[in-house]
């Protein structure tokens, strides 16, 4: 019989115990002296911002295109992640340039389109100075880059 008496001690402190952390818990939620918790503030994604700019003065002479600036120097904003299509592509329809491209290939800027300045001509583009390896649609740009879309008499001059 004792045990019983313990048992039931026991279970009425524990009962308790329990009554009172759950006070504790309520009152700090509600800005009483329990300990406080705060949430982190809820993020977005940080703005982005790079340089975009179309040329055509690499070899290209005056009959073929007057003005070797298409577009001079463009700060492009975006949040999460672009490509360097995604970029031109946005670009060129904020400033009412003509893009032409075959399936993320691009092959015509402004009216001037790859084979006008003989058979390797076209575009193509570099990042931070350096040509990219890559398809524009899988170059993923970084906040900060500065992208150029050149236009090329022969292409063949950069890859040697």
């Amino acid at each position: 019989m004792q045990n019983k008496g313990i048992a039931r001690l026991l279970a009425l402190l524990l009962a308790a115990v329990l009554l009172f952390s759950l006070a504790a818990c309520q009152s700090a939620d509600e800005g009483g002296q329990g300990s406080e918790t705060t949430q982190a503030p809820e993020t977005t994604d940080a703005q982005n911002t790079v340089t975009v700019e179309i040329r055509c003065d690499d070899t290209v002479t005056e009959d073929v295109w007057a003005d070797p600036i298409i577009l001079a120097q463009t700060e492009y904003s975006f949040e999460g992640e672009v490509d360097a299509f995604t970029a031109l592509t946005d670009v060129a329809e904020e400033n009412d340039i003509v893009l032409v491209d075959s399936d993320g290939y691009v092959t015509g800027i402004g009216g001037l389109s790859a084979g006008d300045a003989g058979e390797a001509s076209g575009w193509m583009f570099q990042v931070n100075g350096e040509l990219a390896s890559v398809g524009a649609p899988d170059y993923t740009l970084q906040d900060g880059d500065a992208l150029v879309w050149f236009y090329t008499a022969d292409y063949n001059t950069y890859y040697n």
